[in-house]
């Protein structure tokens, strides 16, 4: 790619149409320490620049959401997710869900399972699809009771480093939480709508709100990029 200065490559992405985004990874990929530089890079270019980031938690589903980058016009962005499992026993469980948008990633380290679902509304159903609103700035997200469902997986797969994928926005999936560190670079397109979907045991509804366990600072993700440029060999 020959692209390792993070305000050129966020310029590409920028320019580019998300059925891009899977080219721009690959290319990424296959030199992989280059993403190393990238990071490097990033943490300069934020140190000169108040450009909009997007907002970066503890997600529900188990990983640190670091946001780099937004595009104030498109709205496209380009997130670090972290895993760093501790114990299995006491980390949250992935739920199943779709996006408001589509994407692309491309696994910088680890091993990351995925599994894709399909889901067929029905009144006996023992699962429910919610409606979820974006996230406020605490990473908070409403959610509005749906229907009940049937829901049956469909594929599973995992990635490796250097592994990419693309997930169309109304695609139901999961990540089930890694056995052991990994790491991700995600790029976001343009949201397609107002609301994703997130779907749980009739038990397990949530009330209302899906909490994020903790919202980071500015400098909370310069430090955890900065951390992860080290385990990945910079």
């Amino acid at each position: 790619m020959g692209i390792r200065r993070f305000s050129e490559f966020i310029h590409r992405v920028s320019e580019a149409d998300s059925s891009s985004y899977l080219s721009i990874l690959h290319e990424l990929a296959t030199d992989l320490p280059q993403s190393v530089e990238l990071l490097r890079s990033y943490v300069d270019w934020r140190a000169r620049t108040s450009a909009l980031t997007g907002k970066s938690h503890m997600h529900n589903n188990g990983f640190l959401k670091l946001s780099l980058w937004r595009d104030p016009t498109s709205e496209a962005s380009l997130r670090v997710h972290v895993w760093s499992p501790s114990d299995a026993n006491t980390e949250p469980q992935a739920s199943i869900h779709d996006h408001r948008w589509d994407f692309a990633s491309v696994v910088l380290a680890g091993r990351l399972p995925f599994i894709n679902f399909s889901c067929e509304t029905s009144e006996d159903g023992q699962w429910i699809m919610h409606e979820v609103g974006d996230a406020d700035p605490r990473g908070e997200k409403l959610v509005q009771r749906g229907v009940n469902c049937h829901v049956q997986e469909t594929v599973s797969y995992e990635l490796s480093p250097g592994g990419v994928h693309a997930v169309k926005c109304c695609q139901l999936h999961k990540t089930p939480p890694p056995s052991s560190f990994a790491a991700t670079l995600v790029l976001t397109a343009r949201p397609a709508r107002q609301f994703s979907h997130v779907i749980t045991q009739r038990l397990d509804a949530p009330k209302g709100r899906l909490l994020a366990a903790r919202s980071l600072t500015e400098e909370d993700v310069l430090n955890e990029i900065v951390g992860l440029i080290g385990r990945l060999g910079g």
